[in-house]
């Protein structure tokens, strides 16, 4: 847990770096850390956040188990792009992304993380 924060770090600058755009609005970026318990809950988890992630306008642009390099993360790591940060915040607070999240935490450990990109 130790190299934890240098990981995130990491992740922030790269992420933070995609859109090198100066004036242009900040994109909104998810940064989620699922460590699956129950794949039953995960498969319905996933069924019923597609749509929820969509209607915020947010694009899924990756998952999967991460390379590692430093720390410890169990797991897949998603990344969701959203238009603003404020788009990602309306999504997260959702009364369907919490009812979807209720669901996840019954069998799905996660860290999750809304970061302003460029």
């Amino acid at each position: 847990m130790k190299y934890f924060y240098s990981v995130i770090f990491l992740l922030l600058f790269s992420i933070n770096n995609l859109h090198a755009d100066n004036n242009e609005n900040k994109k909104g970026y998810v940064l989620a850390f699922l460590n699956v318990q129950n794949k039953e809950v995960m498969a319905e988890y996933k069924k019923k956040i597609k749509p929820i992630v969509k209607k915020y306008s947010g694009k899924l642009l990756a998952a999967s188990l991460p390379d590692l390099k430093e720390g410890h993360i169990a797991g897949v790591a998603a990344i969701i792009e959203f238009p603003s940060v404020d788009n990602a915040k309306k999504w997260y607070n959702s009364k369907e992304n919490q009812d979807a999240k209720s669901i996840r935490d019954k069998g799905v450990k996660t860290i999750l993380l809304i970061l302003e990109g460029k």
